[in-house]
């Protein structure tokens, strides 16, 4: 029996849930952009499953790590935040070990692979994120679809990853990077903004809704964050005005009215623009040097921190879990501390 729900994501997009249960078979779900796929995928599942010819009824034996990605991109990908770096995760595997049937595949084949990775400048960080994404794509064949016995991924060991960056924009750093950024693109200028007075990730940035922006309460709320918990975050100057700006701006252009994200793709307006040709131009011509998008979430911490902002607050701010996560931050509030001290042992001296 074949049945379908709708829903609608956080950026107005309807995908279509389809799901077939059938007595004597495990339940069989996957996600549609549009009602008639799902309902001819309900069709010919059910067919395939009473056949025995079913992709989840086969065993392990018979087929390949490429026809598996292919059943994680169309039953799980899409329900997932983080489809576009899972996606290079899953085009490298399917590349490298796609050919490979499951239960041949071993844990010597996912490390030398990985040390690929590790050759071609890849960080260890980034090297683990390829695994962790094979490893959980496994563990679902053999959780929930009872394809293999043993998930090889398993047995790899993580490379040990070095201490979080530090690095955060100087004062003629910030100024130069900024004005090369209104330079190049001023939407790229808003979003790095943004990104300051917020100290936002990159993803929750780019991927920013017009709904998610109360200009009259003075606050911007993130939905769509790593650890799965909204959080909202004072809306200040200049980033407000920038805003307000580009909303009166966005109104006279009837196309991009229509969209709902800030930052709209030029081709597509149901997506958000990726500002990664802007940003690296940006960075080349400010010659600001060993600097990433996500440093300027370090910097926005930094600026919380030399202020005198307390653990608490800045992790409430960038969406911590934890205040271990903040405590990198803590020696600029002790150095904030000490030019306060100095500045009024110099009064008491005067």
């Amino acid at each position: 029996m074949g049945s379908i729900q709708k829903r609608i994501q956080d950026d107005g997009a309807v995908r279509y849930r389809a799901l077939v249960r059938l007595k004597g078979f495990s339940a069989q779900s996957a996600t549609f952009p549009n009602i008639s796929k799902a309902r001819h995928w309900i069709q010919n599942t059910e067919v395939e499953l009473r056949d025995g010819r079913y992709f989840g009824v086969l065993p392990g034996n018979k087929i390949t790590l490429k026809k598996l990605i292919g059943r994680y991109r169309r039953e799980i990908l899409p329900d997932l935040k983080s489809r576009k770096s899972l996606e290079t995760h899953l085009r490298f595997w399917q590349e490298k070990l796609g050919h490979k049937v499951l239960t041949d595949l071993t844990t010597a084949d996912i490390i030398s692979n990985r040390s690929m990775l590790r050759s071609d400048g890849r960080t260890p960080a980034t090297c683990n994120r390829y695994v962790a994404t094979i490893r959980q794509m496994l563990n679902i064949a053999k959780r929930s679809w009872g394809l293999i016995s043993k998930n090889p991924a398993e047995d790899v060991e993580a490379f040990r990853e070095p201490r979080g960056r530090e690095r955060f924009l100087s004062d003629r750093e910030r100024k130069h990077l900024l004005k090369t950024c209104q330079e190049v693109s001023h939407d790229l200028y808003v979003a790095v903004v943004l990104a300051l007075a917020t100290g936002a990730r990159k993803t929750e940035i780019w991927s920013l809704t017009w709904r998610q922006i109360d200009l009259k309460e003075d606050r911007i709320t993130f939905v769509e964050t790593k650890n799965d918990t909204s959080r909202s975050v004072p809306l200040i100057d200049p980033a407000k005005r920038l805003l307000i700006e580009r909303r009166q701006n966005v109104s006279q252009r009837p196309k991009t009215s229509s969209s709902p994200y800030v930052f709209p793709a030029v081709k597509n307006r149901k997506e958000h623009f990726d500002f990664t040709y802007h940003w690296r131009k940006a960075l080349k011509l400010s010659r600001v040097k060993d600097f990433r998008w996500h440093d300027l979430r370090h910097t926005a911490a930094c600026y919380l921190a030399s202020a005198g902002a307390s653990d608490f607050v800045i992790a409430q701010v960038l969406g911590h879990r934890t205040l271990q996560m903040v405590k990198r931050y803590s020696h600029l509030r002790v150095d904030n501390l000490r030019d306060s001290v100095g500045e009024l042992t110099k009064r008491l001296e005067g």
